[in-house]
């Protein structure tokens, strides 16, 4: 329903304002013209006199007998007219549907009186109003009562169009006298101002008012009359390096809608690229926006410090070279990247460590609204113990000769390795003692003496553990932990004068095996002892019995000795690990955590 302000304006005194109720409504505030005009003319001649009244209508005769009687007898008539200025020009350029309506009515006297409309000139004088009022067009009789209004609209068609002056009247018909009270109703329409826009600065949108919608710069600001069909088009369109869609079908999440904004209030309207409303009166001073979605293209890639390798990279559960090229992800949608957990090069162990800036998981969902490059960053740890690369030996024992414990490893092939740290820890009598950080060498030199023990050859003696460790300049970090056994003694006398009387060690050895610390991560220690010589195997299984590592495969003496088992590389879970021996066979379970 058309829906306009109505203005009432009160001749006899001034228009009345009033503020809009709708966005397509206007308010007009201007001060009128009107004058009581009253005409007396004389029987005898002479000129009309013209002056001010109270009434807005009347006639009278005074008839005069000559008194005294030098002056002959004269009738001296009197007549009263209302005019009234009216101005048009407060009406808005694009207001349609103009009407204007008349209230007048008789509120004091008796009589009739004629309402009329005079030519639109602007009168000099109370004469020429006077006389414009006698001869102007009767609209209609002044009614006896309020509540009767009268359209006038067709008799001022022109003053409408040119937004102009219209001059009225009120004039008598009969012999009586009376007040007349005028209202002027002036209602319109006034367009609808709209904004139809993107989600995003520039680029283009179509829009069709009562047609096809056609190409349009973003944004467009148009004007439409109230009940006019507006047609909308979403256009995909390339905007600041991105594809804008409208999404529909293409992803699940984030899809695009057209959206009204009103009164700092934004609301859904439609899903469909194209998009038709009826222009209503609230529209005024509205945006109607259609939410296209960016396209982000997304790569991954790894990183690993100080080289080259790129590796691998399962996206959406598939794998892929890395870096990969692009996937096309619409913003706010899901894309999943599962970065490897490990890679060995140049015999570095590259540990993921997180997605940069994204968190520590490596099977992580993403959501852009950038194009973006995930990164997986790497740790790298040089691979050096007896399994990888080092081989670390000592001295043979010799009871003729007393000789310092000598330890000698390879050299770590990769050239970024340029130190070697050598620790040592020892067990006597049941108790360990802490780590003890003995030298540090450089890169070229692959031997060692310790000046602190001699080499031994049985568990009277010290049990001791030496580690060599390589340290990966690149990335300032060393090698895992991984010692090795070998029997030390300052005086093999003071050995063995800390017991009266005991029989030989095989006699006080029995075969067993055991692990410390159990759970563990990422390493764990292997104990093991034996009561005679023999060809001993450690091997390493995994929950279905499939082979890990064989730890240990060689001759041993009787005695008590160790071997790291590092599970840095393994998945968590229950692992069993097997000691062999002539006819001796032992297995235990362990548990690896992370």
């Amino acid at each position: 329903m058309n829906i306009s302000l109505k203005y009432f304006l009160i001749i006899s005194l001034f228009a009345i304002s009033f503020s809009p109720l709708f966005a397509s409504q206007y308010y007009y505030h201007s001060s009128m013209s009107n004058y009581r005009i009253q005409r007396t003319t004389f029987s005898y001649g002479g000129s009309p006199a013209y002056e001010p009244t109270a009434y807005s209508y009347g006639y009278s005769e005074h008839y005069y007998n000559g008194n005294p009687p030098s002056i002959p007898a004269w009738t001296e008539y009197k007549e009263v007219i209302r005019f009234y200025e009216f101005n048009l020009n407060f009406l808005p350029a694009d207001a349609y549907n103009v009407s204007v309506k008349i209230e007048a009515y008789r509120s004091e006297g008796s009589g009739s009186s004629k309402f009329v409309k005079t030519s639109d000139n602007l009168y000099p004088n109370d004469e020429a109003m006077f006389d414009a009022v006698l001869n102007g067009s009767e609209l209609f009789t002044v009614d006896n009562s309020s509540g009767t209004w009268h359209n006038i609209t067709s008799s001022v068609t022109t003053n409408i169009a040119a937004r102009g002056n219209v001059n009225f009247g009120v004039r008598r018909s009969g012999t009586d006298w009376g007040y007349v009270t005028v209202h002027i109703l002036v209602e319109w329409d006034a367009p609808s101002h709209i904004t139809a826009q993107n989600n995003f600065s520039g680029g283009t949108i179509k829009v069709g008012v009562n047609t096809s919608p056609i190409l349009r710069t973003n944004p467009y600001n148009f004007s439409v009359n109230v009940n006019s069909t507006v047609n909308l088009q979403a256009v995909e369109q390339t905007n600041v390096g991105y594809s804008m869609i409208w999404n529909d079908t293409e992803a699940p999440l984030n899809k695009s809608e057209w959206r009204k904004y009103k009164d700092q209030i934004w609301s859904f309207k439609n899903s469909n690229q194209s998009y038709s409303f009826t222009a209503a009166t609230d529209d005024n001073d509205s945006k109607y926006e259609a939410g296209l979605r960016k396209v982000c293209n997304i790569s991954f890639k790894n990183n690993f410090i100080g080289i080259s390798s790129s590796g691998n990279m399962k996206v959406n559960g598939t794998t892929y070279s890395a870096p990969t090229s692009s996937f096309n992800v619409v913003e706010q949608n899901k894309i999943t990247a599962e970065a490897t957990q490990y890679y060995e090069i140049n015999a570095i162990s590259y540990a993921f460590q997180n997605w940069e800036g994204e968190g520590t998981s490596r099977l992580k969902d993403f959501y852009p609204s950038l194009h973006k490059q995930y990164v997986a960053n790497y740790k790298g740890t040089p691979l050096f113990s007896d399994a990888n690369y080092r081989n670390l030996t000592f001295n043979t024992f010799n009871p003729r000769v007393t000789q310092n414990v000598l330890l000698n490893w390879s050299e770590h092939p990769n050239t970024s390795v340029t130190k070697y740290q050598i620790w040592r820890h020892e067990k006597y009598n049941g108790v360990y003692t802490s780590p003890v950080l003995l030298a540090t060498v450089n890169r070229g030199t692959t031997t060692w003496t310790d000046n602190g023990f001699y080499i031994g050859n049985s568990y009277s003696d010290y049990q001791l553990f030496y580690d060599v460790r390589a340290y990966y300049s690149t990335e300032n970090t060393y090698s895992v932990d991984s010692y090795k056994q070998c029997y030390g003694t300052s005086t093999a006398v003071n050995k063995i004068a800390e017991t009266d009387s005991i029989a030989t060690i095989e006699e006080l050895l029995e075969n067993s095996i055991s692990n410390y610390p159990n759970p563990y991560n990422p390493a764990t220690t292997i104990s093991y002892q034996i009561k005679e010589a023999g060809n001993v195997q450690i091997t390493v299984y995994d929950a279905l019995g499939r082979k890990v590592k064989e730890l240990v495969n060689e001759i041993r003496n009787p005695g008590k000795y160790e071997v790291m088992f590092d599970g840095s590389r393994l998945s968590s879970g229950i692992y069993f690990y097997t000691m062999k021996i002539n006819n001796f066979t032992s297995s235990k379970k362990m548990l690896l955590t992370k």
